[in-house]
């Protein structure tokens, strides 16, 4: 303290930095704005203003006497101005110049950065400068220093301090059951600023300089000084989405902190205020960290049994919109390993099923995902897998290699937004099902007489991948939300019993009371049933239980039906589907084969198929094309395939 109110200090400096100095003419401007302590101004302005190209003399002249000024907050250029009355009000430290004791002041700077959410602008904008500056050496963060001392020796032994590299090495080791939860709690504090400005991240600040810069992640801040973490994740995973390059020490900056904010719920503020009653509620008993997230994603799912509907909890609108938000900041079905309760339920799973798969791009839950039915997946990844399909099911954005295949299609036909992380405030269609259900009416042919005159075309590796997730979601309503929002009353009514509880059967149960549902169900329904007619996939009863047999009776058909028949332009015509249908024909021609007949789950999911497909003329696509001009000119008014037969009759 003494040392930096001499006179010569401030020539020592200007000296060995003459040519920072140079370059930064306000920092000797500091020296004037207290004449307290004016070295300590010069220095620590010139601290803030090191570049990589910076002499290498000054900067370890800069770095050593980087612990002198942290160790006591009166030494900071314009802290202690801007940031005076709250020291005072919120008891954070002495404004006793006459101390003795000034390395005593360190936790002043800590009791702020704790109460960052209470203070003005101007000490906000402080606070985040020297978080900052601390976030480049283990050491200038004194009470995390003394935190973590022990756990640096256990985890972090061989890492140089520097460029954030122990504060990196330690929160790679957070989950770490063995880190000290005095240790975790400095983290987590520090993981709060870093929330309110990514430039507290030395590591990932520097790791993703370049890519920040050439792709304008810091555009549209309103002249703010502080980015906030968020803007900077959604803007670099708009650019990973394009299938433009990142940095490799980028992207692993980015997993790492995507992960942090995952299993840290309580670092973003809007969702801790949403979902603060529905953790209360529905939570309270769930240990803190990742599992909180997935507690209230598994009360985003509406009861539909019957006898419980009235007293089964749904979290409210705002805390799923914020459970929503979250999702797609930390990007997760990008990197299954950004959630660590997937990770620690599906390991072995993984390990088993999906071993020659390589993490990214959502490789790794698309595997899941395929064999979510398999006897080899650990009931508790099974469960934790359902919990995120059921939002990735809500948001065309979480399916990665759906967002790249089809997001040219889904710009161009469906209203989706141009750009992964733009908010459009209000003008959201990929909030919901709307942009799914725009592609899958596309893909499957809905509607199709309409646009007979001018043709859709849609990319032939979007089809593949909306064929690829329909095959998956076909098993569960609760997958496909735009059946799931107007079947809801209908459900409840007619499906809400164990009997067809079960995978798979409540789509057969609305069928099943097709001619009773409400309109708007009765016609996704009935949507749904017209393109499961020309399609075996989409059919799961008949799927899981005549499989095997189709690939023996009925291959070639197989084969055929799997083809997508690729235009040279490796696009997909938007065209009839009566042709499709082939191997369901093929197994209603083999509904009496000795090895049909004895697989009885087999031979009734095709006698439930006709009675299905009697229900409305639509469904049985050879007879409506083959009649379509008489049924709309005698037949109209009629729906049921009996009725529109004794109409032509």
């Amino acid at each position: 303290m003494e040392m930096t109110k001499l006179d010569h200090f401030t020539d020592i400096t200007k000296t060995v930095c003459k040519s920072l100095l140079k370059q930064n003419h306000d920092c000797l401007d500091a020296a004037n704005e207290d004449t307290t302590s004016p070295g300590a101004n010069i220095l620590s302005c010139l601290i803030e203003r090191i570049e990589p190209d910076t002499e290498d003399y000054c900067k370890l002249f800069l770095q050593q006497m980087e612990l002198i000024i942290f160790s006591d907050y009166r030494l900071i250029n314009k802290f202690t101005k801007a940031c005076e009355d709250r020291i005072v009000d919120l008891k954070c430290g002495r404004l006793d110049w006459q101390s003795s004791s000034a390395h005593s002041q360190t936790n002043t700077i800590h009791c702020l950065q704790k109460h960052i959410d209470r203070l003005p602008e101007q000490c906000q904008n402080e606070i985040l400068r020297i978080s900052e500056l601390q976030s480049n050496d283990f050491h200038l963060d004194k009470p995390l220093y003394f935190a973590c001392r022990e756990d640096r020796e256990r985890f972090c032994k061989t890492i140089e301090s520097g460029n954030g590299r122990v504060y990196k090495c330690l929160m790679a080791n957070v989950d770490e059951p063995d880190l000290s939860e005095e240790c975790k709690d400095k983290l987590m504090q520090r993981e709060q600023l870093i929330a309110r400005d990514y430039k507290v991240s030395k590591s990932l600040a520097e790791a993703c300089r370049h890519d920040i810069r050439i792709h304008e992640c810091r555009e549209n801040v309103k002249g703010r000084k502080e980015v906030r973490l968020s803007q900077i994740l959604l803007c670099l995973e708009n650019v990973h989405s394009k299938g433009l390059p990142l940095l490799s020490e980028c992207q692993a900056e980015m997993l790492l902190h995507r992960r942090f904010l995952f299993e840290n719920y309580q670092l973003t503020p809007d969702l801790v205020e949403a979902c603060q009653n529905d953790i209360q509620q529905l939570c309270s008993n769930v240990e803190f960290g990742a599992k909180i997230l997935h507690c209230l994603m598994k009360y985003a799912k509406a009861k539909r049994r019957r006898g419980d509907a009235h007293v089964r909890k749904k979290i409210s609108a705002n805390c799923q919109r914020e459970v929503e938000q979250l999702l797609k900041e930390v990007n997760f079905a990008e990197d299954w390993r950004v959630d660590p309760v997937l990770q620690e339920a599906c390991q072995t799973t993984v390990d088993n099923l999906c071993k020659h798969i390589r993490p990214g791009n959502g490789r790794i839950l698309i595997c899941l995902a395929e064999h979510i039915d398999s006897p080899g997946m650990a009931e508790e990844c099974r469960e934790s897998l359902n919990q995120m399909q059921y939002f990735v099911a809500r948001n065309f954005e979480l399916d990665s290699e759906i967002y790249e295949a089809c997001h040219p299609d889904a710009v161009k036909y469906c209203h989706a937004r141009r750009n992964w992380h733009q908010d459009l405030n209000g003008m959201d269609p990929e909030r919901g099902p709307t942009v799914m259900a725009c592609l899958y009416r596309y893909v499957y042919h809905i509607h199709h007489d309409k646009d007979e005159k001018q043709p859709i075309r849609i990319g032939k590796q979007c089809v593949h991948h909306i064929k690829r997730v329909m095959k998956q979601r076909a098993s569960s309503v609760e997958l496909l939300p735009f059946i799931e929002a107007p079947c809801m009353q209908d459900l409840a009514k007619f499906c809400s019993s164990v009997q067809v509880f079960d995978k798979g059967y409540e789509m057969s149960c609305l069928q099943e009371n097709y001619q009773q549902l409400e309109p708007q169900c009765r016609n996704a329904i009935g949507n749904f049933t017209v393109a499961q007619s020309s399609n075996f996939e989409l059919n799961y009863p008949l799927l899981k239980s005549c499989l095997s047999i189709v690939r023996e009776l009925c291959s070639s058909e197989y084969m055929n039906d799997n083809d997508d028949n690729i235009d040279n332009d490796s696009s997909l015509t938007h065209r009839s589907t009566s042709n499709n249908n082939k191997v369901i024909e093929c197994l209603i021609r083999h509904k009496n084969h000795h090895q049909v007949k004895s697989n009885q789950q087999c031979h009734v999911a095709i006698e439930h198929f006709q009675i299905i497909n009697g229900k409305d003329f639509r469904f049985d696509q050879k007879f409506k094309q083959a009649c379509k001009t008489d049924i709309k000119n005698n037949c109209d008014n009629l729906r049921t395939k009996y009725d529109v037969v004794n109409c032509l009759s």
